[in-house]
């Protein structure tokens, strides 16, 4: 029969000065002697980390992963992704100038967090033109006609720093759901995300064709991201990434989380008293991977 291997605290020992000090200040336990009346040797008990448990192998301590939660992270594009030097402009302009004859209609307003049907709502009133669902598909129509001449000859393209270990990181996780959240047009976003391979690192999105208001366009990628995790929209955890205060009072009325990145036009400060949840320079900066990825 095998001998009875304790695995009690007090049949592990230290072989470090700390453990032997702890050990001694204990009150001794009582020694056995043997049938001569002399003390009996101590038994000698191994570890249950320590003891032979088959052959070239030991037994040891269970690694408890920690609980991962069903994570969708939504991307804004202009701004936060890429910029595209001014493409989205020059082309809105062409596609003004062609159905209104007036190139200036959106000169004076900015593009930043609104939504493509919005901007050419706005262009529309500005100049005084018919205001309705058809005259904006003429000129949206027109826009990416434009957007693909314009970004393949921009000079000032970029893509942002951070972009790509992050999106690396995340396609590895089956517990995230990766999307868009943008104001562009679906057509509009593939073209810009085509030049930097990005549009298909995003399996879904919520788009300005989904609707004007951006936080109804997050709420639509959202529920989608949720689908793709089997999950419901509730039991998950929303993350919105965006350089702009619209992103973050958008991803605020949906219930989301928001880390805001000052790669677009508004410096940390603006984005910290819009209400974020995370501020950074760029997706490189110290605490952002964490701030996304905290089961990492």
């Amino acid at each position: 029969m095998r001998p009875f291997i304790s695995t009690t605290p007090s049949a592990i020992t230290s072989s470090s000065p700390a453990g032997a000090s702890r050990a001694s200040s204990r009150s001794a336990p009582p020694t056995c002697t043997s049938s001569r009346g002399a003390p009996a040797a101590p038994e000698t008990r191994a570890s249950p980390i320590d003891r032979p448990h088959a052959a070239g192998s030991t037994i040891r301590p269970l690694c408890h992963t920690p609980p991962v939660h069903p994570t969708i992270l939504l991307f804004d594009i202009d701004g936060t992704l890429i910029d595209t030097g001014g493409a989205g402009r020059r082309s809105m302009d062409r596609a003004f100038a062609c159905v209104t004859g007036r190139a200036d209609a959106c000169a004076h307003f900015s593009f930043d967090g609104m939504t493509d049907r919005a901007i050419v709502r706005r262009g529309l009133d500005a100049v005084g033109a018919s205001v309705d669902d058809t005259a904006i598909d003429r000129v949206l129509a027109a826009y990416l006609e434009a957007l693909v001449a314009e970004v393949a000859a921009s000079t000032g393209y970029i893509t942002h720093p951070g972009i790509n270990r992050v999106l690396d990181h995340a396609a590895d996780r089956p517990h995230i759901a990766l999307g868009l959240g943008t104001g562009n047009v679906r057509d509009g976003a593939r073209i810009k995300l085509d030049r930097a391979s990005l549009f298909d690192r995003f399996s879904f999105g919520g788009f300005g064709c989904d609707h004007e208001d951006r936080a109804a366009l997050l709420d639509a990628g959202a529920r989608r991201g949720a689908e793709r995790l089997g999950k419901d929209r509730d039991d998950c955890r929303v993350v919105i990434i965006g350089d702009t205060p619209k992103d973050i009072a958008a991803a605020r009325a949906i219930g989301a989380e928001s880390l805001a990145v000052a790669t677009g036009r508004f410096v940390p400060e603006a984005l910290r008293e819009a209400g974020a949840t995370f501020v950074c320079d760029n997706l490189l900066s110290p605490g952002a991977f964490a701030m996304l990825f905290p089961d990492a």
